[in-house]
């Protein structure tokens, strides 16, 4: 007795220490077996209302080990006789059910057995059913322990049921506890994507923005972890790390849902909820209609007639409109010339309006937005949207991230930072930038780089896209190391044929990207 409950408590520690709910069930079923001298254990789920799977457990003198599923149907419809299945019995009554020569006894129906009697060619001689995780009345799992040879003793003994019992006990918390950490671990990581799905939804432009990140960038983490470059060799991450870095891909642009969207796909230079460039058009058709105006009046009366705008030539009035919605678009850079043509533009024409006052067909901020160099966002503007890393920061330091969820915030937070000209990382307040967050800044830039659908400039085809990267990697943005394995790898080429639409797949040239690296 005393070498049984050493065995049961040894049985306890390791059923304690499982980590896996399905480790932990085959783990409890060899247990209960050898704990109980049985040649089988057997484990019953839930299917429906009126199935259960068994996954059966073969081990022992007799047979190798080997786990095999089945399915076992039961029910309240009448069948053939009127014993009810033993099954039924245990679910109805969750008690340790212990029957001898089952079969002969006629009890219950253990039709369930059936195939297992006829491919050993032995009837069971002893059945042991243990119901496990008792919730609302019924068990959410039931284990039977079977015995064939009568040599091994008949019937399982009182002190052999007393055993089982105990140890299922023990294991029923151990696995309402993995399967509660289990539940929860899968909310949480659906909560991450439906916040990630939710910034995504916000912007018809964003392409799944924050679904493409964290593929890229798993990607490119276990190209990392595999590479043996001197750059990366000592590098490698253990799944905790792993979890962490895919966490912190899903939720690095959470401060996003606090940008305006008339920010964040703003795809002219006078867009806000509509683009304004309607009204500079409308203020010129006003324009070119009082000149035809006055020029009408001319010809009936004699006298001078003040014309609403300094020039009345309107084929050139025609050509700076046609300019100034070139320029609305912002796809092409503008230098100082294409600034002081505007400027001029905004100053050379007005419009009376009906109180009679003059008004020039461009308002200041209109011109401002106008005169953009790059792309179609001011400075304030640009301003607001990297704002987004800090509004991440702020969100996620709010959330009580455990142990192994810690650095979240900080690889989250550091997706914008740059490389210093002498090429070493900063991140977050100066300090040495995470690998993780490299990683993480690498796949978020050429995810939008590489994206098709930006409502601020045409898309770039695959090589193109390599191209900018080898330029950011030039003016000390990321990481050269990080950049020359993704070329070297061909990392690229999946995530092309994944993500990229065939358009925008084109030859790429991995030795002119390399050249000089």
């Amino acid at each position: 007795m005393l070498e049984q409950l050493q065995k049961l408590q040894q049985a306890s520690v390791a059923l304690a220490a499982a980590v896996e709910p399905e480790a932990a069930e085959r783990l409890l079923l060899e247990e209960l077996r050898q704990l109980c001298n049985a040649d089988f254990a057997v484990l019953l789920k839930p299917v429906t209302t009126q199935c259960w799977s068994a996954t059966l457990f073969l081990s022992g003198r007799d047979f190798s080990s080997s786990v095999r599923s089945m399915e076992v149907n039961w029910g309240a419809e009448k069948r053939r006789g009127s014993l009810k299945t033993v099954i039924e019995q245990v679910v109805h009554t969750p008690k340790v059910l212990c029957c001898h020569d089952p079969v002969r006894a006629g009890e219950f129906d253990f039709s369930h057995l059936r195939e297992l009697e006829i491919e050993h060619g032995q009837q069971v001689c002893s059945s042991l059913l243990l119901p496990l995780s008792i919730h609302q009345g019924r068990p959410r799992q039931i284990v039977e322990l079977l015995r064939l040879s009568k040599e091994q003793g008949g019937g399982f003994s009182v002190e052999e049921q007393t055993l089982g019992a105990v140890l299922s006990q023990q294991a029923s918390s151990a696995m309402a506890r993995m399967h509660s950490q289990r539940e929860q671990s899968e909310l949480f990581e659906s909560l991450i994507q439906l916040i990630g799905s939710a910034i995504d939804e916000k912007s018809p432009f964003a392409a799944d923005h924050c679904r493409r990140v964290p593929v890229l960038t798993m990607m490119l983490t276990r190209a990392v972890s595999a590479s043996r470059t001197a750059a990366f060799k000592t590098v490698q991450f253990s799944d905790a790390e792993l979890y962490e870095l895919e966490v912190s891909a899903w939720l690095h642009d959470i401060g996003k849902l606090i940008t305006p969207i008339h920010i964040s796909d703003k795809a002219t230079k006078l867009e806000r909820t509509f683009d304004r460039f309607d009204l500079v058009r409308t203020r010129f058709e006003i324009l070119r209609r009082d000149i035809e105006i006055i020029r009408l009046r001319a010809g009936e009366k004699s006298g001078d007639v003040e014309t609403p705008a300094s020039g009345d030539d309107l084929q050139q009035m025609l050509e700076d409109l046609r300019y100034l919605a070139d320029c609305n678009r912002g796809r092409n850079s503008l230098s100082q010339p294409d600034t002081n043509r505007v400027r001029e533009i905004s100053e050379r024409y007005c419009w009376i309006d009906r109180q009679g006052e003059k008004r020039p067909v461009l308002t200041e901020d209109e011109a401002e937005n106008l005169m953009v160099v790059r792309g179609t966002l001011t400075e304030e503007e640009l301003e607001m949207i990297n704002h987004h890393v800090v509004s991440t920061i702020n969100m996620l330091d709010m959330l009580p991230f455990p142990e192994e969820l810690a650095q979240v915030p900080e690889i989250a937070g550091s997706h914008h930072e740059n490389y210093n000209g002498q090429g070493f990382p900063t991140g977050l307040n100066g300090a040495q930038m995470l690998i993780q967050a490299r990683i993480l800044a690498f796949a978020d830039r050429f995810e939008s780089i590489s994206a098709r659908s930006r409502p601020h400039r045409k898309h770039n085809s695959l090589n193109r896209s390599l191209q900018i990267l080898r330029e950011m990697v030039d003016d000390g943005q990321i990481d050269p190391d990080l950049y020359r394995l993704f070329i070297e790898e061909k990392l690229y080429e999946a995530y092309a044929i994944e993500f990229l639409s065939r358009d925008q797949i084109d030859p790429v040239d991995r030795k002119l990207l390399l050249e000089g690296l």
